[in-house]
């Protein structure tokens, strides 16, 4: 039975933000002040001008448009191909043509709609935040698609194309796209006012993009002024807005509420409530990264893509910090440190880290690389700035000239490559060597939290070899646009493990799209890693729900010499009931073929073949199923999933090798080889297979 703190967990959140909701509606609207009586009342010191952004008398950024001249000449020198793709990326702004979280090619009209779901085109009405209904499951509408336009974030291409080029019209369409957005946005009213994190990360982009902007002709002092108390309601939204639950139970969004508030505190000290965003902010973040992120490095919300976006926030408050002789405690620093590692230890030799837990595109400033999957560029400048030589498979990244300056694109490579390893605290399971990465899901639900971006991934492995994903967690397709895709991309039969009697390991309510019981208590019991050989053998209880109080253990052996996996699926529970085991194997290639009664070959042109089949159990019956993944948010592509299906009692066992190799044609010998290889292997290393 689990505790009854646990089974209330989902009710003294929602009375938290139950309450939070009544607290919003009793609040009357900000009236903005006047342009003379604001820097009157909020401003300490003389007034903005134009060239504020450029002296940096109170404040410094990671740039200023004095040195854009230097900056560009390396941009084209050490990122010569990120040019055009820049240029590109701005015309198309111009344009008002995007492409964002699924929606394919968009393009907008002159007069955009900022409270609009371009995919279903439903609105949201444009009253007080606190009286809109953001999600309406029965709508089939993404909130997300009029939060994610309204980050603005397209700013950095604008801004670099800009310095590339000169050319005007990436200016003006800067001060046409901010002041449309505040004119059709009012303080507090509307859609992109009901979010705090939204509210965050807006302020944020819109800072990079004064600071690109600032000395350009166009850019007056009569517009800087708007801008700022533009930013400053952004923050007095902020800071009346917290997303606070309880600790424990917070998630990247207070991490960015507090990042918009450490941008506006330390950026604009100027301002009558500077110091109080300032002290609140970095309080919050060394709080919130040590109950966050667990002491191994990974992020408590299970998610790869979330781990990412976490590392991008407390990494840029920890840079502007230095760079302001603001300083973060040991805690902030070690933590910070270990989410770099992990990152390192999860991105696989193609550069791509697999997409475990949810996803949705997430970033606060977006520069070289859009894609959630890419690490790269924050192990890079992390690695810097803990004086580590970056590892030799990361590459100079463009980020590093942005937050670190034209003087660190020196080389620093030749660090450490990433080994296998196990992340105690949180349950991850990394086996790796040059060719191969395998990252194992035993991942601990938080002790308080909702987890809300965790999937039933228990016991269920990724697997790269060659720089070609063979075996893919899916990913996640939406959250609120259609609530059973949404469960889909989340239930165990989209991951590569067994179901039973095709239960999930930890309940879900369909229509409670971010809440996932605790019911399985998953454990790792063994891990050895000698050699290029490793094994790792972990339970989880999630099955003793049913009638048979069912416990799943898997154990895999890994021979990184031969590229061979040994899986072992033991159940364990009272022998009363026959029930039904299904193994899946999800890959995102189209080559797959059954080359035998049970054994199925993955082909891939760019690499060798991929081998499946049982070692023992001849009972089962194998399915090929055509099904989808999901690479990036509301985006589908298609894939294969391989399915095995047995029937029994308790006991039960089934043993599944797994061989990579240039040619593989006689399935049944090759397997029987591959076994025989691997168990020599092991007994070398003094590691039985039992």
């Amino acid at each position: 039975m689990k505790t009854t703190e646990m089974r209330l967990k989902p009710f003294i959140a929602r009375a938290r933000l139950k309450g939070r909701y009544w607290i919003k509606r009793m609040r009357r609207r900000v009236r903005v002040k006047p342009i003379d009586d604001f820097y009157k009342y909020h401003w300490t010191g003389e007034e903005p001008s134009s060239n504020r952004f450029i002296r940096q008398d109170l404040s410094s950024f990671f740039f200023t448009s004095a040195d854009s001249k230097e900056y560009m000449e390396a941009l084209k020198t050490s990122f010569s191909d990120s040019c055009d793709e820049i240029i590109s990326h701005a015309s198309d702004v111009v344009n008002n043509r995007f492409n964002f979280l699924g929606t394919g090619d968009l393009l907008l009209a002159q007069d955009i709609d900022w409270h609009i779901d371009y995919k279903s085109r439903k609105r949201w009405p444009g009253r007080h935040y606190s009286g809109v209904r953001v999600v309406d499951l029965d709508e089939n509408k993404d909130v997300k698609i009029p939060w994610e336009l309204s980050r603005l974030q397209f700013f950095t291409d604008l801004g670099r194309a800009y310095w590339l080029t000169g050319d005007n019209m990436y200016v003006e369409k800067f001060k046409e796209v901010l002041s449309d957005w505040e004119k059709k946005n009012p303080v507090d009213m509307g859609l992109n006012w009901t979010c705090s994190m939204e509210v965050a990360i807006r302020a944020i982009n819109i800072i990079w993009g004064i600071y690109f902007f600032s000395g350009a002709e166009a850019i007056d002092d009569e517009f800087v002024k708007k801008a700022i108390r533009l930013l400053y309601y952004h923050g007095l939204h902020i800071e009346k807005n917290l997303e606070e639950i309880y600790d424990g139970a917070n998630t990247n969004h207070l991490i960015a509420d507090y990042l918009g508030l450490f941008y506006l505190g330390v950026l604009f000290p100027e301002f009558d409530r500077s110091k109080e965003w300032r002290s609140k902010a970095v309080d919050g973040m060394q709080r919130e990264i040590e109950i966050q992120v667990y002491p191994d490095g990974a992020d408590y919300e299970c998610s790869t893509s979330y781990h990412r976006l976490k590392l991008e926030m407390f990494l840029s408050a920890f840079i502007l910090g230095r760079i302001n002789s603001i300083d973060f405690d040991s805690v902030y620093k070690e933590r910070l440190h270990r989410m770099i590692h992990f990152s390192s230890a999860i991105t696989a030799p193609s550069g791509k880290a697999p997409l475990i837990g949810d996803n949705d595109d997430g970033f606060v400033v977006r520069l070289s690389t859009n894609d959630p999957t890419d690490h790269r560029h924050f192990i890079d400048i992390g690695s810097l700035i803990f004086g580590e030589k970056v590892p030799g498979d990361i590459p100079i990244s463009e980020e590093r000239l942005w937050y670190l300056g034209v003087d660190s694109l020196v080389p620093y490579s030749g660090g450490m490559e990433p080994k296998s390893h196990w992340f105690k605290d949180s349950g991850f399971v990394v086996i790796r060597n040059r060719n191969l990465h395998m990252v194992f899901s035993a991942i601990k639900a938080s002790k308080h939290a909702m987890d809300g971006h965790k999937h039933n991934d228990l016991l269920s492995f990724t697997l790269e070899i060659d720089g070609i994903s063979f075996l893919i967690d899916p990913g996640t397709f939406c959250y609120t646009a259609d609530y059973r895709m949404r469960n889909l991309s989340r239930s165990t039969k989209l991951h590569n493990t067994v179901t039973i009697d095709d239960t999930e390991q930890n309940r879900f309510f369909q229509k409670k799209l971010f809440y996932l019981p605790p019911d399985a208590d998953p454990k790792v019991n063994l891990w050895v890693n000698v050699g290029n050989c490793a094994v790792v053998s972990a339970t989880h209880n999630g099955y003793s729900l049913l009638d048979d109080n069912i416990l799943h253990k898997r154990s895999i052996w890994v021979s990184m010499a031969n590229y061979t996996f040994l899986i072992i699926d033991e159940f364990t529970g009272r022998s009363k009931h026959t029930h039904t085991f299904d193994l899946r194997f999800i890959t995102p290639l189209q080559g797959v073929e059954r080359t035998g009664d049970l054994s199925v070959l993955i082909h891939c042109d760019q690499a060798g073949s991929l081998m499946i089949g049982p070692l023992e159990n001849e009972a089962g019956i194998l399915n090929i199923e055509k099904a989808f993944y999901f690479p990036r948010y509301g985006a589908k592509r298609p894939a294969n999933i391989i399915r095995y299906s047995y029937k029994s009692k308790m006991p039960f066992k089934i043993a599944t090798l797994i061989c990579y190799g240039g040619r593989i044609s006689d399935s049944a010998s090759e397997l029987q080889m591959a076994a025989e290889n691997l168990e020599k292997r092991f007994r070398e290393v003094g590691v039985g297979i039992s």
